[in-house]
């Protein structure tokens, strides 16, 4: 790859990348329109467009069609992940986890061979006509082609249209440092404004399409985004389609693989690989089956039951509209007309100007309450996390008498457990501002420790194996039943162990500020049954034994009392995360209160029994 083509200063960035590293070929796929094949007419213009994630281009059979339909020729270069792990490609990372040092090779490579096949246009007399080019790309290559734009010269570039880009995912490396980790930090904000004034090419359009049902490139990012580049580029054309899609809405062909790309040959997969050449047409004759029965009717559930998404993913479906959206845009960047005067479907938004409000949020320019730190709520918080550490301590040094069975010991276990959990969730939120509060690093470490908070959340219904030991040794009969403790005890490990393994691979958070407080929330749409439909039950349960327990031995009120407390805080009118204005308290004070109710009651009833020698 030679620089001709690139910015002054992206040729300085590349030029020792590019020289250090080994040669490496690039499969590129390109599909023209049935007019300009059969020479009746050029082609409308070019687009180079760039995959998602470990998804090669033949993935977007639907998006190539829809392209081709409208006179463009598609040139899509695949960078399979099975091509770059393992290889240098000239990048020099201090990255301590794999999985990040992975990702930020691929997204290198991927921008490398963006420009790679930006040259080859620039170079091959068959591309004469249309050497001015739209960068288009999805998800993972929707960011890279955005980072791509900005190192070639202006006048070699006409657009760039991006679908469900992925900027929060980016990663900091000597080919971007530009856009990386865009999650709401002051140091990502701060690059990426910079990025969009000083390096993003002048007169080029942004086209940028966000799926609403989308949990992985969510709306609110795609959001932050727009207006990041629209305050940086005050009188350029930028444009945000919402559609009502989801993610992976334009890979109609998400198959199995069954062959990968290496050094620009296509290799099988499957026994061929390994030199049971016999065996290879039944395992592609099963990939294909695969491929074309079930793979199909997956998506089709998803599709029709998209409600179900936080069990089944994303659909792979996308409604035929939403893909025009492609074409209409790229027809107002050729013809040079204001992307505002694209005519819509009724279901599809247009935005070309963002919200006071929005940008007030996006650039932290918001009332200073909900960034200000204060006072009464650091040491309430606090003081939720001293009476929890104070709840372990005691259920611990009961556990340290040795009184009791089996199940009374099991019971004290989990209490002083998911105590000592709260206060440690109480703790970090009220250390969340100092340690992610001014630096990108910083929030990063305070996203790593919230992740063990809401794994911890996944086992709150254990409490329900604590609370019936507690009612059966009070008397209540159906509590003490083998046959209840077993049923409700293996209804419960199945819902912790559903909840722990969508807290732990598919959890999906976000810095969120309320009432001076910073912390890591559920991102929109990705709260689901599995965090709120297990604490409503099981504090509304632990009600009922509470109360049945008080019908057999009045002393044991605070069993009552304290699952009561907090259920009548959960369900108290409070603020919304990153809302202003709004003088109810934060939901997680009421929240986290109501658990040291629940909790101390708990724990307060342990006591009670053990003086009773129960």
């Amino acid at each position: 790859m030679v620089e001709t083509y690139l910015t002054d200063k992206a040729a300085q960035e590349l030029s020792p990348v590019i020289s250090q590293a080994p040669p490496r070929q690039a499969l590129v796929d390109i599909y023209y329109p049935a007019a300009a094949v059969a020479g009746g007419s050029k082609p409308t213009g070019a687009v180079i467009f760039a995959h998602a994630f470990v998804q090669p281009s033949y993935s977007y059979p639907a998006v190539i069609k829809q392209l081709q339909s409208a006179g463009y020729v598609v040139v899509a270069p695949t960078t399979d992940v099975f091509d770059i792990i393992g290889r240098d490609v000239g990048l020099k990372f201090d990255q301590k986890r794999a999985d990040v040092k992975m990702q930020s090779t691929l997204q290198s490579a991927l921008i490398i061979d963006i420009l790679r096949t930006h040259q080859m246009l620039q170079e091959d007399p068959r591309f004469a006509a249309v050497q001015e080019v739209v960068f288009m790309g999805h998800s993972l290559g929707g960011a890279c082609s955005i980072i791509a734009a900005a190192k070639v010269q202006s006048d070699k570039i006409r657009g760039v249209a991006v679908m469900s880009p992925e900027v929060r995912e980016m990663q900091k490396t000597p080919v971007n440092d530009d856009i990386w980790l865009l999650n709401g930090d002051a140091d990502s904000l701060k690059a990426a404004m910079e990025f969009f004034k000083h390096e993003f090419p002048a007169d080029t359009p942004l086209a940028l399409i966000s799926s609403k049902r989308d949990s992985i490139a969510r709306p609110e990012d795609l959001k932050r985004l727009f207006v990041v580049a629209t305050e940086a580029r005050q009188g350029e054309d930028v444009a945000l389609f919402s559609i009502v899609g989801n993610h992976f809405g334009y890979e109609n062909q998400l198959d199995l693989p069954n062959r990968i790309n290496f050094d620009g040959a296509q290799v099988k997969l499957g026994p061929f690989s390994f030199g049971l050449g016999w065996a290879d047409k039944p395992f592609q004759g099963l990939v294909k089956a695969v491929n074309k029965a079930i793979v199909p009717a997956f998506e089709w559930l998803q599709y029709k039951a998209y409600f179900l998404s936080p069990i089944l993913g994303n659909s792979p479906l996308q409604e035929p509209e939403n893909l025009q959206v492609l074409s209409l845009a790229l027809d107002k960047i050729y013809a040079r007309q204001a992307l505002a005067t694209v005519a819509l479907d009724g279901s599809i938004v247009l935005q070309t100007q963002p919200t006071p409000q929005e940008v007030a949020r996006v650039l932290k320019t918001e009332p200073a309450d909900n960034t200000t730190p204060q006072a009464w709520l650091n040491a309430l918080l606090g003081t939720y996390a001293g009476l929890q550490l104070l709840n372990s301590f005691v259920a611990c040094n009961l556990l340290q008498e040795s009184y009791g069975g089996f199940e009374t010991r099991l019971g004290l276990v989990i209490l002083a457990s998911l105590s000592f959990n709260l206060f440690y969730e109480n703790s970090l939120l009220v250390a969340g501002r100092s340690i992610g509060g001014s630096s990108s690093s910083g929030m990063q470490l305070l996203q790593e420790l919230s992740k063990w908070r809401f794994l911890a959340h996944s086992g709150a219904p254990l409490a329900l194996i604590a609370g019936l030991n507690m009612a059966g040794r009070a008397g209540v009969e159906w509590a003490a039943n083998p046959y209840w403790e077993g049923l409700i005890g293996l209804l419960i490990l199945a819902v912790v162990g559903v909840s722990s393994v969508r807290n732990s691979f598919f959890l999906e958070i976000t810095p969120v500020w309320n009432r001076g407080i910073l912390r890591f929330s559920y991102a929109t749409g990705a709260a689901d049954f599995t965090k709120i439909i297990p604490v409503i039950v099981t504090t509304l349960v632990l009600v009922i034994l509470g109360w049945q327990s008080y019908q057999q031995d009045a002393e044991l009120l605070p069993f009552f009392v304290g699952p009561l407390v907090a259920f009548v805080l959960n369900a108290l009118p409070a603020s919304k995360d990153g809302e202003t204005g709004n003088k109810l308290p934060p939901q997680f004070v009421l929240g986290n209160g109501g658990e040291v109710a629940l909790f101390a009651g708990m724990v307060a009833t342990e006591v009670l029994l053990h003086m009773q020698g129960k």
